[in-house]
């Protein structure tokens, strides 16, 4: 039997405005389970969690994570693709966890299909629109945010020490600025972030830690906030430069390793060795051009195979993207073939039932006996049973909803990690003969 894992996930604001409660999303995956036989391992449930979290917040996504690791699930089952993720990024992170332990999910509302290249295509398309959706909205709320800042007013409920909220404003809090001045000038003798916060934790009992010690000795609030009866700032500009000069400074994170979009993809067709990534960049009339090309591994390092020739990276995505529209293009040619065989399915659950009428007019007034009806009602009723199983399956607003979507867009906005992660989720290898021609093998 199947091993089921169900996640359901649900924000606040989603229960209030939408009903999407976390009881009504369990009884239907567990009628769902228990139709398809499934074994349900656990419900792994986050409360009041947003999907554009990032996934290290979502405590239950990570033991559920943890049991898949440990070989305890072999499928998840979610109500809709939103209720799984709108951050793309994660997304691809957790596909490869997934495919990694050879693990599916499913929705119960949505017809998403993880185990084909073109399923594959389809929720990748779709998780970009989402978050494209989930960006703009943000940026709707970042508008409102800042228009109340303008006025002055505070956009939640927190508040920098030293302040207190009165009629969603944010105005000074006299005792508490007290404690605010008193780090920065024990800080600016002591030097110490340390010894700082030791001396507010001993002295004014405040559990603060480190982090929070060293985010009030860098907010700016404390010399730009003014009102009408403060003038001068709370803490002196001079004595709060003087300690952002003290501060330690952050560490440089080193450059990154480079991301190559089809390492450990490409084989040689002449030697079977993989072709190895590798980076250049071209100065010209001051602005920086990377290329990033693929060789044969066995003739880089000892040149016994003949393909000496090196691919070039973009050469190879324009190729696998025209490949990908062309794909597109089938679902259109399909879901056009589905429309015709749709409305000629309705024409014949129409006529069917049209039968059953007569039919019982037949039985009403004695012209067939009770046996002939029966018989003929079960035959009739299991054609209509048929007929709307063919009409379910060749519904085309799936397909219009992918077509609408420009895919050469969607994918420019992707990082070079996201777009690695998208062909590696589609591509099992590409095959590249000495003369740089390529055949894909699909997932």
């Amino acid at each position: 039997m199947t091993r089921c894992a169900v996640y359901i996930r649900v924000s606040t604001e989603e229960q209030a405005i939408h009903g999407y409660s976390l009881e009504a999303q369990k009884a239907a995956l567990t009628e769902y389970a228990k139709a398809h036989s499934l074994d349900i391992v656990d419900y792994y449930i986050d409360e009041g969690l947003s999907a554009r979290k990032k996934m290290a917040k979502r405590k239950e996504f990570q033991r559920m994570l943890s049991d898949v690791i440990g070989n305890r699930i072999d499928l998840i089952l979610i109500t809709k693709l939103d209720r799984w993720f709108r951050n793309i990024s994660d997304y691809y992170k957790v596909q490869e966890i997934l495919e990694t332990y050879h693990v599916n999910w499913k929705t119960i509302y949505e017809n998403y299909d993880t185990t084909s290249a073109n399923g594959r295509l389809h929720i990748n398309i779709m998780l970009s629109v989402a978050q494209d959706e989930a960006d703009r909205t943000s940026e709707r709320i970042k508008v409102v945010f800042q228009n109340k800042k303008n006025k002055g007013e505070v956009t939640n409920g927190s508040h920098p020490l030293g302040f207190k909220i009165e009629n969603k404003r944010l105005i000074p809090d006299d005792k508490a600025i007290d404690i605010v001045r008193e780090i920065f000038n024990y800080y600016e003798l002591h030097q110490s972030i340390y010894e700082t916060t030791q001396m507010v934790r001993d002295k004014y009992k405040l559990t603060f830690c480190n982090t929070t010690i060293s985010r009030i000795l860098k907010n700016k609030i404390y010399t730009e906030y003014r009102d009408d009866t403060i003038t001068a700032p709370l803490i002196d500009l001079k004595q709060f430069n003087q300690v952002q000069t003290i501060l330690p400074i952050p560490k440089r994170r080193r450059n990154k390793e480079r991301v190559y979009l089809f390492g450990g993809l490409l084989i040689c067709r002449e030697c079977g060795r993989k072709l190895t990534g590798n980076h250049s960049t071209v100065t010209y009339k001051n602005s920086i051009k990377e290329y990033y090309i693929y060789r044969c591994k066995r003739y880089s390092e000892q040149r016994s195979c003949s393909h000496k020739k090196s691919l070039n990276e973009t050469k190879l995505e324009n190729y696998l993207i025209n490949q990908i529209n062309q794909i597109l293009t089938g679902y259109q040619f399909t879901a056009d073939i589905n429309e015709t065989k749709k409305y000629t399915t309705t024409n014949e659950i129409n006529k069917l039932q049209l039968k059953l009428e007569k039919l019982k007019e037949l039985y009403m007034e004695n012209l067939i006996d009770i046996k002939t009806y029966k018989e003929d009602h079960a035959l009739i009723n299991t054609q209509l049973k048929n007929l709307h199983k063919v009409e379910k399956r060749n519904g085309t607003e799936e397909f219009n909803s992918l077509l609408n979507t420009d895919f050469d867009y969607i994918y420019s906005l992707l990082s070079r990690t996201e777009k690695r992660i998208l062909w590696r989720s589609l591509i099992a290898t590409i095959q590249v003969d000495g003369n740089n021609q390529f055949v894909v093998n699909y997932k």
